[in-house]
């Protein structure tokens, strides 16, 4: 048993960038010690609160699934009791968390010889979702998990025992994966330390203790935090790149751009030869990644490059519509999407495009038009409600006219 560290980890918590949290503590048959600890700890803050069990099956899964059902927040982060959050957890998945049900950030584990090794995987992914779902794989822990409430009591069962063989924390995320309706997000940030349990059994309390307050004193730096940052960036730099050989230079790009290096995704879309297959997609993720890292003017001279190479892509065009609205430039996103529709292209997206660039130029009636332009099996919720917002501003313009 940990007992002690579950001080340091909780320290980890009260020193969020965000204050409005409760902490709750799941006692799974743990000693009177961590009790003690934590019940202590909760006299100085009475967002602490304990929660004791009997031992329960596997790690305790059903008194998880209890005490999240007493939770206030409309949010659930995790923390294991010797694991350690970056000030920033909870506001960066908070964040992510209003518009997904469930979200993971990057989890950096340190081995005991002090190697940094940060897991790869993206929940966008459909091939890493297979992965998890069909063999025993898994790219993050508990501490770099967060979901809403309301999203997890929509699930067949919640945290329930693990079978044999099984890891607890995969068996529970499998349930998200297999619900159609969950919308799931891998954020590449790094936000949580698992401090590697395995090489450290035969280490003390007073080691383990003592090795989480060096971590905790570190990320109050500046300069450690930029450290652990730019490791990241290069560790995922130097995987992507052993992987050209296997699986193609188009595949790294994605994996670059997925895990936030979008710097380095540009530089080899640079690489890429015009006469090649892939040039559209790159050209493509390209312009995504300038989008990115706000070179707006850069991406403006590549998408007329792409106009011109691909002037038949219809996504060259949406591309243009979002670098010029980024931009404020509500008139070019206007004339980039004529210049398809002169082509004859044609797709619900530029229609819908077209009506968000017209709307911000308060032209309501062409806004509407080309909303009303979109097909059946395009129009969603969200879309249903832009059109009954943009019939009610036409029918207040006019009236104001009527009115003058």
């Amino acid at each position: 048993m940990h007992q002690d560290t579950i001080r340091h980890a909780i320290a980890s918590i009260l020193r969020q960038s965000v204050q409005d949290f409760e902490i709750l503590v799941v006692g799974d048959g743990a000693p009177k010690r961590t009790r003690d600890i934590v019940e202590e700890m909760g006299v100085a803050d009475r967002r602490i609160k304990y929660f004791q069990f009997a031992k329960g099956l596997a790690h305790g899964e059903l008194a998880r699934h209890e005490v999240i059902a007493q939770a206030k927040g409309e949010y659930i982060a995790y923390l294991g009791d010797d694991d350690i959050w970056l000030p920033s957890h909870l506001e960066v998945v908070g964040n992510y968390l209003e518009v997904y049900d469930f979200v993971n950030t990057v989890q950096l584990t340190v081995t005991k010889n002090d190697h940094w090794h940060f897991y790869l995987g993206n929940l966008e992914d459909i091939h890493c979702r297979n992965k998890m779902l069909g063999s025993k794989f898994n790219f993050f822990g508990p501490s770099a998990a967060a979901h809403r409430k309301d999203s997890y009591f929509r699930l067949p069962m919640g945290w329930r025992p693990k079978p044999e063989g099984m890891w607890s924390d995969l068996h529970m995320w499998r349930q998200w994966l297999t619900h159609k309706e969950m919308r799931m997000k891998s954020i590449a940030e790094v936000t949580a330390i698992h401090l590697s349990d395995k090489e450290r059994l035969n280490d003390s309390i007073e080691d383990r203790c003592q090795e989480m307050l060096l971590w905790l004193d570190n990320i109050k730096s500046d300069s450690f935090m930029e450290r652990i940052d730019a490791k990241h960036k290069e560790y995922w730099r130097d995987r992507a790149m052993q992987g050209i050989a296997f699986k193609g230079l188009s595949a790294v790009i994605d994996r670059l751009f997925d895990s936030g290096l979008y710097e380095e995704a540009y530089e080899l879309c640079n690489a890429v030869n015009e006469s090649t297959t892939a040039f559209l997609k790159t050209t493509l993720k390209g312009l995504a990644c300038l989008i990115k890292i706000g070179e707006l003017s850069k991406a403006e001279c590549l998408l007329e490059t792409a106009m011109t190479v691909h002037r038949d892509a219809p996504a060259v065009y949406n591309y243009g519509f979002s670098i010029y609205m980024a931009s404020n430039k509500f008139d070019d996103a206007v004339r980039v999407l004529e210049k398809a529709f002169a082509l004859g292209l044609e797709s619900d997206q530029l229609y819908k495009n077209m009506s968000r660039a017209e709307e911000c130029r308060n032209n309501y009636s062409q806004a509407l038009f080309y909303m009303m332009k979109v097909s059946h099996s395009g129009l969603n919720r969200h879309a249903e409600k832009r059109i009954e917002f943009l019939e009610g501003k036409v029918s207040a313009c006019e009236k104001e006219w009527v009115d003058k």
